[in-house]
């Protein structure tokens, strides 16, 4: 009888120690998100002559992964011109497009596990201001 209850104890120990084994193994082989962050912006306005100041387009960010939206970000503008907003995804490690509804712009970018990657939108290039 004590040799069947050390059996059945050593047995119950295995089978435990293999539990918690396959546990951590598979904690430890879950990616961790990535970081897709970045911008929407314009030029500097010149002069403006008309008031009120014109209002900044409604906008919004899409990030699509294998043809599919996955999310999509609206940009909060700032409540005067050079108007700039922010976006932030949290996403698993792949490849993506980043699309912008603001100037019609996309990037693609590939989201490493626990790393952020910047993506900013903007117009290719800027007037020269008049400094003053």
């Amino acid at each position: 009888m004590k040799k069947m209850t050390l059996t059945v104890i050593g047995a119950a120990l295995a089978v435990g120690g293999v539990t918690s084994g396959l546990a951590v193994a598979s904690s430890a082989s879950t990616p961790v998100n990535g970081v897709v962050t970045g911008r929407v912006y314009e030029c500097p306005p010149g002069p403006i002559v008309a008031s009120p100041a014109p209002k900044a387009i409604p906008a919004f960010v899409t990030l699509r992964h294998d043809g599919s939206n996955i999310e999509v970000a609206p940009i909060s503008f700032t409540a005067s011109p050079p108007w700039r907003g922010a976006f932030t995804f949290h996403e698993p490690p792949g490849r993506y497009e980043v699309i912008s509804s603001y100037l019609h712009q996309t990037a693609w970018v590939r989201v490493r596990s626990g790393v952020t990657s910047v993506v900013h939108f903007g117009p290719f290039a800027c007037p020269m201001q008049s400094a003053s």
